[in-house]
C-alpha cells in the first residue's frame, strides 16, 4: 500500500483498502486522514489531506486527491508520510508510515 512518489504542483489520487480481520469495514462514519512531514521530528505537518469515505467507505475504500496548489511550494526532497485511521467511536490505528518523494518537474 505504500504512496508512491509524485511531483510537486500535481494532481495526486490515491484509493487505499482497508481489511479488519478478514474483511472491508464501513468506514462512512469514520475519518482517514493523510499526514505528510518534512521529518519525523517535525512538529507541523507540511500537508494533512482527508479521504472521501461517503463514495466507497461502505466497502472499505478511502479515497485521496491532493490538488496541485496543496504542493505547488513544496521543495523536491524526501518526506515521511503516516496515514490514520479514526473511527467514530474515536479509536485511532496508525495504517502507514513510509518515506515518499515529492519530486521536482522540469
Amino acid at each position: 500500500m505504500p504512496i508512491r512518489d509524485f511531483y510537486a504542483g500535481t494532481s495526486k489520487k490515491f484509493n487505499i483498502t482497508i481489511q479488519y480481520s478478514g474483511s472491508a469495514p464501513d468506514l462512512t462514519s469514520d475519518t482517514i486522514i493523510f499526514y505528510l512531514k518534512d521529518n519525523l521530528d517535525d512538529t507541523s505537518y507540511a500537508l494533512t489531506a482527508s479521504a472521501d469515505v461517503t463514495s466507497s467507505g461502505a466497502t472499505g475504500v478511502a479515497k485521496f486527491n491532493i490538488l496541485p496548489a496543496q504542493t505547488e511550494d513544496f521543495n523536491p526532497e524526501n518526506y515521511t508520510y503516516e496515514l490514520v485511521w479514526t473511527l467514530a467511536s474515536g479509536d485511532e490505528y496508525v495504517l502507514e508510515q513510509a518515506p515518499v518523494a515529492i519530486l521536482n518537474r522540469i
